[in-house]
């Protein structure tokens, strides 16, 4: 006989399964709502009150704004549109906040201003009195993040979008700071992407050198957009003319100053920070102007004209063809784009400004021929600052780099000395060639003599006899290895004016390649270049450390 009896059905156990899962998903959702609803007035608390704090020095207070949940709603009559904007960033810029309604209105805009002062219920339309008396209960005009207060024409629709400012969750003010520290510009801050720092770091390196810039910036996506990028790269590009320059942005404002040459310099770079970040932050500059020099003692050299020297860089990295810098007239501006225009068919971005302050740059054509026969590098730049060019770039070997470094100081003759920092890409394993060998071998030679003994009476290019003793092993040494080419590397401390340094850097190399040229030393094997006080090896604060960076090197 046949079993009328059926296997029991799965679908029952899986049913009870997915009740059970619903049932502490909602137990789940309760508790978060519980936990919310009792953090609730303490949250809004401390919004209020940061809130408050980032309103109340622009002349708003508690009767033009309310904070309910995480939004913030701005509303009366306020003086001019730079405070309705000023009041919508600052109410922005507060970690928590994630919406901004902004009815703040102008005297000219909506009902005539009253004596009475600008409130908050005045500044919503009359169809929302239930939203108005929310505020004042403390409840949420914005009901679970779906109906924005009604407009009065329509009641029920949100306020026009353009009274609305969406943080995208992006709660945290992005902030920088960058600032001068033993000839090292640091930057620090933090923004929601890379290509914000990338496109700050570019802007720093391209006006003060890639060596001289160290990036400790970071990334936090829950930062604001950065409104002010646009303004801070500007200003970055015009800051040349500004010793030991800072800038500091937060969620209060932006702090920019440093020492400038003169009190019409002082105000007009005061001018400028406030025009191209007043829109956004609470800008306060404070540009000191440098002291007068006092004369140089009888052992001290005398000091350069104030006339600051033209600068250039021309540049091929990626996509981007850049030439900026500064020179004196239009004439040798215009000379540089007609350069650059052939050199990239016309294509490129132009930074480049004048300054009559400005001193003459002889070395326009040379640098725009060397730039021609690098032009192939890849992401090749040159840059040209105080009588030194510096190449760099990728390229294939160092036999390769210093090919072209050697083809650059031939063009460049004695206006510009020539600093090779071409970097090899080699692929594979590295099998150094027979002239590398050589190379090697002889900078090792060189790093075992006493160079250390190689010094000068004080602030002149007067070699001292000890020092006289060591050179005369290094050409020995020199000699022993042919058509080898030598970089003598002049560095002093950091007491005085840097461009005295360099100055007197650069003169000491050359003090030593014409002493070295005196014992057999072929002049073309000899690169002399100063690099002032920009390379220290040890602590500027001590006399230790002062001798120490007082050297004479050579390099390879």
């Amino acid at each position: 006989m046949q079993s009328n009896r059926t296997t029991p059905s799965r679908v029952a156990g899986t049913g009870s399964a997915l009740m059970l899962l619903l049932l502490g998903f909602l137990l789940a959702a309760a508790a978060v709502y519980l936990c919310f609803s009792i953090l609730r007035p303490q949250i809004e608390s401390d919004l209020n009150a940061r809130v408050s704090e980032a309103l109340q020095d622009i002349g708003l207070d508690e009767d033009n704004y309310k904070v309910a949940g995480q939004d913030v709603m701005l509303a009366g009559v306020v003086d001019s549109e730079t405070t309705r904007q000023k009041a919508e960033i600052r109410a922005a810029s507060v970690y928590g906040i994630a919406r901004v309604y902004n009815n703040l209105r102008l005297p000219t805009e909506g009902a005539a201003q009253s004596d009475e002062a600008p409130s908050i219920t005045t500044g919503l339309n009359e169809s929302d009195a239930t939203d108005n008396s929310a505020l004042t209960t403390g409840q949420p005009a914005v009901p679970e993040e779906t109906t924005a207060p009604s407009d009065v024409d329509n009641p029920g629709a949100p306020i026009a979008p353009e009274n609305e400012l969406v943080l995208d969750e992006t709660l945290s003010p992005s902030t920088l700071d960058i600032t001068v520290q033993n000839g090292q510009i640091i930057v620090q801050g933090i923004v929601p992407d890379e290509r914000s720092i990338e496109r700050i770091i570019a802007a720093v390196s391209g006006k003060f050198g890639s060596t001289n810039v160290e990036d400790d910036m970071s990334t936090y996506v829950g930062s604001a957009r950065p409104r002010w990028l646009e303004g801070t790269i500007e200003f970055i590009d015009q800051i040349e003319d500004v010793e030991n320059p800072f800038i500091k942005i937060t969620h209060s404002g932006a702090s920019v100053g440093g020492t400038v040459s003169s009190l019409e310099t002082g105000e007009r770079k005061a001018s400028l920070a406030t025009r191209l970040l007043g829109s956004y932050l609470d800008v306060e500059t404070d540009f000191t102007v440098a002291a007068a020099a006092a004369p140089p003692a009888a052992d001290e050299p005398v000091r350069p004209a104030s006339t600051r020297p033209a600068e250039l860089t021309i540049s091929h990295q990626g996509g981007s063809r850049v030439i900026s810098g500064i020179v004196g007239s239009n004439r040798e501006a215009e000379a540089i784009r007609a350069g650059a225009g052939n050199l990239f068919n016309s294509e490129f971005e132009d930074r480049l400004l004048v300054d009559d302050d400005v001193a003459e740059a002889p070395w326009i054509a040379e640098a725009i021929a060397i730039a021609n026969n690098t032009r192939n590098v890849e992401d090749f730049s040159l840059s040209i600052d105080n009588d030194q060019l510096q190449l760099s770039g990728n390229v294939t070997d160092r036999i390769s780099g210093r090919s072209l470094a050697s083809a650059a100081a031939d063009i460049a003759g004695d206006k510009l000395s020539v600093v090779n920092n071409f970097t090899p890409t080699i692929s594979g394993p590295i099998t150094l060639s027979g002239e590398e060998l050589l190379a090697d071998e002889l900078q090792r030679e060189l790093n075992s003599l006493d160079t250390a003994a190689i010094v000068f009476k004080s602030g002149s290019t007067e070699l001292t006899a000890d020092a006289k003793l060591v050179l005369n092993d290094v050409a020995d040494v020199i000699m022993t290895y042919r058509d080898l080419v030598v970089e003598i590397a002049g560095h002093t401390d950091s007491s005085g004016d840097s461009l005295t340094n360099l100055e007197l850097s650069r003169k000491r190399a050359i003090a030593v390649q014409e002493y070295l040229v005196d014992r057999q030393v072929p002049q073309a094997r000899l690169q002399p270049i100063g690099y002032g006080e920009t390379n220290p090896i040890a602590d500027n604060l001590t006399p230790q450390g002062q001798a120490a960076n007082r050297r004479i090197e050579f390099k390879l």
